[in-house]
């Protein structure tokens, strides 16, 4: 539930549904650079949002 809420309050809280491949890039391209995660939590974020 962590990774689902970060992805949609980092979109403005826009829904899921009208978010693509584009918005999922953008968050865990964020989430690399801004926040300097490691691969694996990047993956974690990356299935969460899939899960979704």
């Amino acid at each position: 539930m962590y990774w689902i809420r970060r992805y949609i309050l980092f979109h403005n809280k826009r829904h899921p549904k009208d978010m693509g491949s584009k918005e999922i890039e953008e968050f865990l391209t964020h989430l690399a650079v801004n926040e300097n995660v490691a691969a694996s939590t990047q993956n974690q974020a990356l299935h969460a949002v899939l899960f979704l």
